[in-house]
């Protein structure tokens, strides 16, 4: 407790433009909710599981392993996650060494902005011919993305949502393979997986009981207006 607290209080100090980094264990056990700028992050969720044949490995990490850091820059929002390594190696022949790693939560933009677009970079790297790396995400509602270590996708969020359901399925698959370059042996890993939402501010709603007063005043003015004028008509 004492050390996601500090760390909060680093994210505060640090203003608007950044915010500190604590674990994703950290937030899940202090209220699973964290803020930055408009941004509110909450009800987060990680598992993890491997799949292995032969001698080879895989690995996913829990969520203490994983640093979650919150930065924004005018309508760009981002949340990271960084310090783990989700592997898989194959040696020799008949090898497999799968890792997957799921993380969820959602994302609510403060009232009078919504998201309208989201974007997602995946590092890492899978030898080529004897695997993958990768991250699929379902965006609850709008559809999906897929996006290779390395690389960065997006996708419009149509029409505009203030709350949105995020869930990423990362994968690593390393297999041995004779014809890949490295001799048959693999590797596959990720170590970070960036989140962006794009935002944008809505205009204020005009309910129908506001504009009728608006304009009964406005007609009430301009009567009074009117009136005085006649009356000083009438008087020369």
């Amino acid at each position: 407790m004492k050390r996601f607290v500090l760390a909060f209080l680093a994210l505060i100090s640090l203003g608007a433009q950044s915010a500190s980094a604590v674990t994703l264990e950290d937030i899940i056990l202090n209220g699973n909710s964290i803020t930055d700028g408009d941004k509110t992050y909450s009800n987060f969720s990680t598992s993890g599981s491997t799949n292995v044949a032969g001698n080879g490995v895989a690995s996913y990490p829990n969520a203490a392993d994983i640093t979650v850091t919150l930065s924004h820059s005018g309508n760009l929002y981002s949340i990271t996650f960084s310090g783990f390594s989700l592997t898989g190696d194959a040696f020799g022949t008949g090898d497999i060494g799968q890792a997957d790693l799921s993380i969820s939560f959602d994302v609510t933009a403060a009232a009078g902005h919504q998201i309208t677009s989201v974007g997602q970079t995946i590092t890492g790297s899978w030898t080529d011919g004897a695997g993958h790396a990768y991250s699929d995400e379902t965006i609850s509602g709008y559809g999906n993305l897929h996006t290779e270590a390395g690389s960065t996708t997006s996708a419009p969020i149509a029409p505009p949502a203030q709350t949105l359901h995020i869930v990423k399925d990362v994968n690593v698959l390393a297999v041995w393979n004779e014809a890949a370059e490295s001799n048959g042996s693999s590797s596959a890993h990720i170590s970070v997986i960036q989140q962006s939402f794009q935002q944008t501010a809505t205009a204020p709603e005009i309910h129908a009981n506001a504009l009728w007063s608006a304009i009964s005043l406005l007609m009430g003015s301009v009567a009074v207006i009117l009136g005085y004028r006649r009356s000083a008509v009438l008087a020369h």
